[in-house]
């Protein structure tokens, strides 16, 4: 079975919310450094909703709990950047 083409599953989504984001966190996981990064990203893109139940502040106090040195700095790029792309609305 194949997939449809990127662009029809995108307008498929938007049918269905306005509220729908793409963020490419695989591709702001590697450019912050390390593809095991995109989750980080893609938490930093739901902080940036105004429905999330932490702001950015604190989850990135909970990232500097939780990790340290070069994986924390890393984490915050990816963070940052996810952020980033929410703000920008995402790949659509």
């Amino acid at each position: 079975q194949t997939y449809p083409p990127l662009e029809q599953l995108q307008e498929e989504i938007r049918s269905l919310s306005a509220m729908a984001l793409a963020i490419p966190a695989a591709d702001i996981a590697m450019e912050a450094g390390d593809s095991k990064a995109a989750n980080i990203a893609l938490l930093g893109a739901f902080s940036q909703l105004s429905a999330a139940p932490l702001n950015g502040e604190d989850l990135e106090k909970i990232l500097a709990q939780r990790f340290k040195g070069a994986v924390l700095e890393l984490n915050r790029r990816a963070f940052a950047m996810g952020r980033e792309a929410a703000r920008k609305g995402g790949a659509f």
